[in-house]
């Protein structure tokens, strides 16, 4: 008969050394040496793990919203101008004429001359003075018109980079009427061609008032549009869409803006 004390010693060398088995030890082992093998070749983020998506997407949302900011120029400034291009058509005022960041026609050189001298009888004679004010308060109009049906767009429809794109772009006019007025409270006498600056020069309308529609716009289509950048990469929607303006601004002025429409 087997003494315990046998048993125990057979019992000991039948026991593996890991106490996991000898299954988990090679596999603990595998894992050693991949992780080592990864550490010296730097792959640490094979495709369809999460960082790898998470970077795929930081690019995604980088490039859709700085392409939006880079292409809005021209579907801000167009539908301006149209405003003014539209009532000056439906005037009758001769000689017409749809440029890239203005409209002219023939005699508004001397209708202005006259005007800034306040020989606002010469300047009937050319155009009709309460007609031509309609015309340049026409292109803040459209402005405000463009940047309400973004904000409608993005909230009944989808948030779509372009819309936010335009409705920002299309605000920033708001910034020069909005410095001559406070210029002007401040004493110094500033001579703007600025849409709300024209208005008051025909109507006596206060600039101030003028300026404010656009200050609402501006400061309310602002905050509201905010909300429709991707919470989870924000800063980076931000920051491409501040650099794709200016380029597409650039490029608009400087060479398809005079090649489309010179």
């Amino acid at each position: 008969m087997e003494s315990p004390e046998r048993r125990e010693v057979a019992a000991a060398r039948r026991r593996p050394a890991n106490p996991d088995g000898p299954d988990r030890a090679a596999e603990s082992g595998d894992a050693g040496r991949a992780a080592a093998s990864d550490a010296e070749t730097g792959v640490h983020d094979p495709p369809g793990s999460p960082a790898h998506e998470s970077s795929a997407t930081r690019g995604r949302t980088a490039l859709r919203w700085g392409l939006a900011g880079f292409v809005a120029t021209p579907l801000t400034v167009l539908p301006h101008e149209l405003g003014h291009y539209l009532v000056d058509v439906a005037l009758g005022l001769p000689d017409v004429t749809l440029h890239y960041a203005s409209v002219s026609w023939s005699g508004s050189g001397a209708f202005w001359d006259a005007v800034r001298q306040g020989d606002f009888g010469a300047a009937d004679e050319v155009a009709p003075v309460v007609a031509m004010a309609v015309s340049a308060g026409m292109g803040p109009v459209a402005t405000y018109l463009v940047v309400l049906a973004c904000c409608v767009l993005c909230a009944k429809w989808r948030p779509h980079p372009l819309l936010v794109a335009i409705g920002y772009l299309s605000n920033i006019r708001a910034i020069g009427p909005g410095s001559v007025f406070l210029l002007e409270l401040l004493g110094f006498g500033v001579s703007s061609g600025c849409d709300e600056c024209r208005v008051s020069m025909l109507t006596g309308i206060p600039l101030g008032i003028l300026v404010l529609p656009a200050v609402v716009s501006l400061v309310g289509a602002w905050i509201w549009l905010f909300r429709y950048f991707p919470r989870r990469h924000r800063g980076i929607a931000v920051a491409s869409l501040v650099l794709g303006l200016p380029m597409g601004l650039a490029v608009y002025a400087f060479a398809l803006g005079p090649l489309l429409l010179p």
